[in-house]
């Protein structure tokens, strides 16, 4: 059985005074003790998957479809039913822990909310935080989120998130704000940790490196749909949709001199596109039919991709030169 299931999610937001499509039909599964990257520039419905699968839209959001976690329903959940999902199974890292911890609080506090104030809970708190790397956990529980560095904070934010043991995490790009030592400690902990506790992890970033360092199976999105789904090492090593290829070929390198490849034009909302694929305004290889009829996600050998192109000369010869421009 599946620990998380989204099928056909479709969630509509106002925008200017009007409704707007930003996710048009995610589909993905999540195995118990599974991490799944959801990889893509801004804008392309990401953190709307994540807060869709909380609950944490705005009350005016339309969303259909159907989010099914350990065979319930969540988009049918009653408050108690709602808070109890929360609190004891489902746990999220948001991108910026400075604007999701309490700043007037102390660390203690944040740590102890939910679990009391007795001695267990302090002796529980802190071995939390040793669990994340921190070793003088008294001595941080009088200090406030001001006084720490921003990766030591994300590591409180992630003790703080497993706290009560969820079965389910959500990360949220919670390595943006930070620097790349920090980045990749962050990466490090949730690795271990998702491994240690047989964690499910729905990963979000638009960094394919860090995806590759912490999960099995990727899923890019772009313009609120996912294109390309599959394990992660095989899309890394040969990439079935141009808007991956693109993702790898544009990741910088520090061992070149060359130009910084980028992706023409602009990341498209999914309001603004058409009836033909949602990348097409944007793909070297688009042709007519691109344009006009919108490909399915379809199985290639045990992966998906949503691409007319795949498996034609002139595709493959693509990817061959985006692999060598990925490649050190």
């Amino acid at each position: 059985m599946s620990l998380l299931e989204l099928n056909d999610l479709q969630v509509d937001l106002p925008v200017s005074g009007q409704y707007r499509r930003i996710l048009q039909g995610v589909t993905f599964s999540l195995a118990p003790g599974a991490a799944l990257g959801l990889v893509g520039e801004s804008g392309s419905g990401k953190s709307v998957t994540l807060k869709s699968i909380m609950r944490l839209l705005p009350v005016q959001a339309r969303v259909r479809g159907e989010i099914v976690y350990q065979a319930q329903s969540v988009l049918t959940l009653r408050k108690r039913a709602l808070r109890t999902l929360r609190a004891e199974h489902v746990a999220m890292v948001h991108q910026d822990p400075r604007t999701a911890i309490n700043p007037v609080r102390t660390i203690g506090d944040f740590m102890t909310e939910g679990i009391g104030r007795g001695s267990d809970a302090w002796d529980r708190a802190a071995s939390a935080l040793a669990e994340v790397g921190i070793r003088d956990a008294r001595r941080r529980f009088a200090q406030y989120p001001h006084q720490l560095s921003g990766g030591l904070l994300q590591r409180v934010m992630i003790a703080g998130s497993l706290i009560h043991h969820p079965k389910l995490v959500l990360a949220d790009e919670p390595t943006t704000a930070l620097d790349m030592t920090s980045q990749a400690d962050v990466v490090a902990v949730l690795a271990r940790l998702q491994a240690e506790r047989h964690l499910g992890l729905v990963f979000v970033t638009h960094d394919l490196d860090l995806a590759a360092a912490v999960t099995d199976t990727l899923a890019v999105m772009y313009a609120g749909v996912i294109v390309e789904y599959g394990p992660t090492a095989r899309i890394q090593d040969r990439p079935l949709h141009p808007y991956t290829a693109a993702l790898l070929a544009s990741r910088p390198r520090l061992d070149r001199r060359t130009r910084l490849q980028t992706i023409p034009g602009r990341p498209v909302a999914a309001y603004e596109t058409g009836t033909g694929c949602v990348f097409a305004t944007r793909c070297p290889l688009a042709t007519d039919r691109c344009r006009t009829e919108r490909p399915a996600l379809a199985d290639h050998g045990g992966r998906l991709a949503a691409c007319h192109r795949v498996g034609d000369s002139e595709f493959d010869d693509a990817v061959v030169r985006a692999r060598k421009a990925a490649t050190p």
